[in-house]
């Protein structure tokens, strides 16, 4: 789901899919994939390069954030209105700071 006013600049991506693993006796291109939704809450910004992989589990990105170009988010970023950056995204700092 992506909420109202939500920007994405070039090349952003959204990974939904997993690709199961755990069975040692199934060969690894036969099992099971798993999806997961990414929740994206309104008035977010996701920069260039970013990409937000949900995983095994759902994924949120709250209200108002900001996510820096190149970033890669791997699990929920729950601070509204906060800016995020790096490879796993971490908070920096409020947008209102």
């Amino acid at each position: 789901m992506i909420g109202n006013n939500v920007m994405m600049g070039a090349d952003v991506k959204l990974i939904t899919i997993e690709h199961g693993y755990k069975e040692k006796i199934i060969p690894m291109q036969k099992q099971q994939s798993v999806y997961s939704p990414i929740v994206i809450e309104d008035d977010v910004w996701l920069g260039d390069g970013v990409k937000v992989i949900s995983g095994s589990k759902s994924l949120k990105i709250s209200k108002g954030i900001i996510v820096g170009a190149g970033s890669i988010v791997t699990k929920d970023l729950d601070i509204e209105y906060g800016i995020y950056v790096g490879s796993p995204a971490k908070f920096l700092k409020s947008r209102f700071e």
